[in-house]
């Protein structure tokens, strides 16, 4: 009963969605993601965790680099191409405008902001990886509300 509670408790919580994306020469990976923070003011910093069996974890350690999108409102309608686990071999930015910035790693044209990172740490806790990253380079691209999880069906917690 206390791990019912503390999940029920834990899916109160309220998260922005993302689409954070990596690449590691010609593969490219993007997936949706809600745990993600700002750590440090100075320099720049923010923490995303990952669950440990994602392909995208892997290219992540292994390329260094990852992309936060920061996404509308408006773009709920593209989220779904994000959901399903990436495969090696598979573009999910295929047919979207794409920017790319200084790190090589794939930007959404249309997001309403991104910021560039470099892997500073990472660390294995529970069925999750953490990787704080550097913010390398980052951009307002429009204006617009950004998307949360009180804006979609998303819920990024053991059922």
């Amino acid at each position: 009963m206390e791990q019912a509670s503390i999940h029920a408790a834990l899916k109160k919580l309220e998260y922005g969605i993302y689409v954070v994306s990596t690449r590691i020469g010609h593969e490219t990976s993007a997936f949706v993601a809600s745990w993600l923070s700002q750590v440090s003011f100075d320099p720049p910093m923010i923490m995303i965790a990952i669950h440990r069996d994602h392909f995208s974890g892997v290219l992540i350690k292994g390329g260094d680099y990852f992309t936060v999108n920061i996404m509308g409102k408006d773009q709920k309608p593209i989220l779904s191409r994000f959901l399903a686990p990436s495969k090696m071999g598979v573009n999910k930015f295929e047919g979207l405008t794409q920017l790319e910035g200084q790190t090589g790693v794939p930007i959404m044209s249309d997001c309403v902001a991104y910021l560039e990172c470099q892997v500073e740490t990472s660390l294995q806790t529970g069925d999750h990886n953490i990787f704080v990253g550097k913010v390398l380079a980052g951009k307002c691209l429009r204006d617009g509300e950004t998307l949360t999880t009180k804006d979609t069906p998303i819920r990024y917690n053991k059922p």
